[in-house]
């Protein structure tokens, strides 16, 4: 069973593999070919490990301890193999998973005239149980693409691509941002976001980053009032956009005349 999110870990540590990973500090017999910390040294991409590799590898390289000897590179990338091939099927049943709870309807000519066209795409949660996207709804980024051609192949409107850090062109792009990208005014999108306080009345979005503490000891500093009374943090709270059971959600565009100039318009 899988859920709708990906592995991003490093394929030797993920998926679980007791012959891959071996424990730091061992009790017992332990058939891993490497720790955790070690696998990270491994050079995936560059194609450690396979015949084309190995075959022609540059003069006065040097690889980090134990990927040194050449037989555990080989061994560690038949463990790969095998790693690769859990992942495309968990990729399968992942959009199998997403299929199950995604619908897109027909698209909707709503008016078609010299000033351009508008037509609307019907976005449903087939799902009886829950809403989509549920969990981590802020982090889940799901929206839809897009992208309209003329009849010469000729891109004349897309909305939901992505700029070159892969986010979309929303106010969480740096690129729109520094105004190198222009905003994504159309973009349907089904992400949470995070509204805060601020000092003075008032509130904004923010992203709200994963905390990190150059203090090794823990401390969590007690609010003055139980999270169990509001059911969140009291500077900050959800704007959530996700669908509800068996809701629609209509993704609405409007291409103008200035995009609609080439032949036959």
């Amino acid at each position: 069973m899988v859920g709708p999110d990906y592995s991003i870990v490093h394929r030797g540590i993920f998926p679980h593999n007791p012959k891959a990973v071996r424990e730091e500090c061992s009790f017992a017999k332990d058939e891993g070919l490497a720790t955790m910390r070690e696998w990270l040294y491994f050079n995936d991409a560059a194609g450690w490990g396979k015949n084309s590799f190995e075959k022609n590898i540059p003069k006065g390289t040097q690889f980090p301890p134990p990927w040194d000897d050449q037989v555990k590179r080989i061994k560690a990338r038949l463990i790969l193999n095998d790693q690769y091939e859990l992942l495309a099927e968990a990729t399968t049943q992942r959009l199998h998973l997403l299929r199950a709870g995604y619908q897109l309807g027909n698209i909707e000519i709503k008016k078609v005239s010299r000033k351009g066209i508008r037509f609307n795409v019907p976005v449903c949660n087939v799902t009886p149980g829950h809403g989509v996207p549920t969990g981590f709804d802020a982090e889940r980024v799901v929206f839809l693409r897009t992208m309209v051609w003329d009849q010469n192949g000729r891109l004349v409107f897309q909305s939901g691509d992505l700029d070159p850090n892969g986010d979309l062109r929303d106010s969480h792009s740096f690129y729109v941002h520094n105004n190198e990208l222009p905003l994504d005014r159309q973009l349907m999108t089904l992400q949470t976001r995070f509204i805060t306080r601020n000092v003075r009345g008032g509130e904004r979005e923010a992203i709200v980053n994963v905390p990190y503490s150059l203090d090794p000891l823990p401390y969590i500093r007690p609010s003055t009032r139980p999270f169990t009374v509001l059911g969140r943090p009291i500077g900050a709270r959800k704007h959530k956009q996700n669908i509800e059971v068996n809701g629609q959600r209509m993704a609405s565009y409007h291409i103008g005349k200035k995009q609609l100039n080439g032949p036959g318009n």
